[in-house]
């Protein structure tokens, strides 16, 4: 009889031990967004049509579900702008979620075009083309 406790006792940890870990592993529309994303406008749309112009946005999602965002413009050559920020993200069929150090949330619509090319929309309604680098 001891023995069967025993047993059972194992059997329940393993598959609690496995639950876990598997509450953790990226679902399939994750998985085809791991890695580096990078959109690149030229010229920037407000630099007049400038060609030394541009607007760079990129992402990292990391298969941990942290990341990285940000962006680059040249405006002009005494308007130039540059930030990014740690994320964390998560994603379904049709949206990208991200979740900055500051606990501020932003949800975006994506398409994937296919495996290196995806379109995302924001919120201000600006539609971009990302390249898997």
């Amino acid at each position: 009889m001891k023995k069967l406790i025993l047993v059972t006792a194992i059997y329940l940890l393993l598959i609690s031990c496995s639950s876990d870990s598997n509450s953790d592993s990226l679902n399939q529309y994750e998985n085809s967004l791991v890695g580096s994303w990078e959109s690149l406008t030229t010229p920037h749309p407000n630099g007049n049509n400038n060609p030394n112009t541009y607007f760079r946005s990129f992402f990292t999602f990391r298969s941990d579900r942290t990341g990285i965002n940000g962006f680059n413009e040249v405006i002009s050559p005494v308007d130039q702008f540059s930030e990014s920020n740690n994320i964390k993200w998560k994603a379904t069929n049709t949206t990208i979620t991200v979740t900055y150090e500051d606990n501020t949330e932003e949800t975006g619509n994506y398409e994937l075009i296919d495996s290196n090319h995806l379109r995302g929309t924001f919120d201000n309604g600006v539609t971009l083309i990302y390249t898997k680098q």
